[in-house]
């Protein structure tokens, strides 16, 4: 349980050697056994590849098309990353969100997002479910969009595939309007000025 609950509460693997930890759950249970942090991480990946080994049966058994939503993000040190996530609904409309993968990107192109998007959904034998691919209205999304649309088959000819990202398009909106209240502001700001200073 501790390592599940170090990536739940986003730990350090150094958590389980706390002398605090380790202090309380020998107080707790005498017979405890105490883990290392290697012995933390390598739990944890073996519980990773299990869970994952599960969910690929189960999506490869889903009598359903699936959807998918790409993030893409950059880190403070300004580190490219995307993440993959499949989004279905079970028989009694309970909507259930899956993340596939998150990796490192540093360059974020069409032609790159879609060949690493195509690589995974052939491994995850999903390449014949997709339902659509919802991702911002970046133009390198949209060359990814036309390659994968060659490469897979989908409902309508795929005249549904790329769904733009509605979150994405209201933050562009936002933005434009800030900006345009940046000036106005700015400009009360000058008048007042200029009207105590007369």
């Amino acid at each position: 349980m501790l390592p599940y609950y170090v990536v739940k509460h986003e730990l350090p693997f150094e958590f389980v050697v706390y002398d605090g930890v380790r202090v309380m759950l020998a107080y707790l249970n005498l017979d405890v056994k105490f883990l290392s942090r290697n012995t933390s991480r390598n739990d944890l990946i073996k519980s990773f590849a299990r869970e994952k080994v599960k969910l690929r049966v189960f999506l490869e058994s889903f009598p359903r098309r699936i959807a998918f939503t790409s993030n893409c993000w950059a880190s403070l040190n300004t580190d490219g990353f995307i993440s993959l996530t499949a989004e279905y609904i079970d028989a009694s409309w309970v909507l259930y969100k899956r993340i596939l993968t998150s990796l490192s990107c540093l360059t974020p192109i069409g032609a790159f997002l879609a060949k690493k998007f195509l690589l995974l959904l052939k491994d995850w034998s999903l390449d014949m479910k997709v339902m659509h691919l919802i991702m911002d209205n970046a133009s390198s999304h949209d060359l990814c969009v036309g390659i994968m649309k060659v490469q897979l088959k989908f409902l309508c000819n795929g005249d549904y595939f790329h769904i733009y990202c509605c979150v994405h398009i209201l933050n562009l909106i936002v933005k434009e309007g800030l900006k345009d209240m940046d000036e106005v502001v700015s400009l009360g700001i000058v008048l007042s000025i200029s009207k105590a200073l007369k």
